[in-house]
């Protein structure tokens, strides 16, 4: 289940997306996961949702550190990917 928001600040139906969230995780047995909504200037969602640490029942929170390990490597590579489609980088 994935949002295409990109360039939208109005009609994201926040109740649906919240309903959505949960669903994936319930599906998933996901632990927990936080959310972050952004626009140019201003914060629309930041939400943590189950547990950073399931066995002492320790919610996920707006500021939860996450270790992300190797992943980071697919978002650069993404970011990079974005800007050439763009025109913003070119690698030749």
């Amino acid at each position: 289940m994935f949002y295409n928001a990109y360039g939208q600040t109005k009609g994201i139906n926040y109740s649906k997306l919240n309903l959505d969230i949960q669903k994936v995780l319930q599906e998933t047995g996901s632990v927990g996961v936080s959310v972050l909504v952004v626009t140019k200037d201003s914060i629309i969602l930041n939400k943590g949702y189950n547990f950073s640490d399931f066995e002492r029942k320790i919610p996920v929170r707006e500021n939860t550190i996450f270790c992300l390990g190797s992943i980071a490597k697919t978002f650069t590579a993404l970011a990079i990917l974005k800007l050439v489609e763009e025109g913003k980088l070119n690698y030749l």
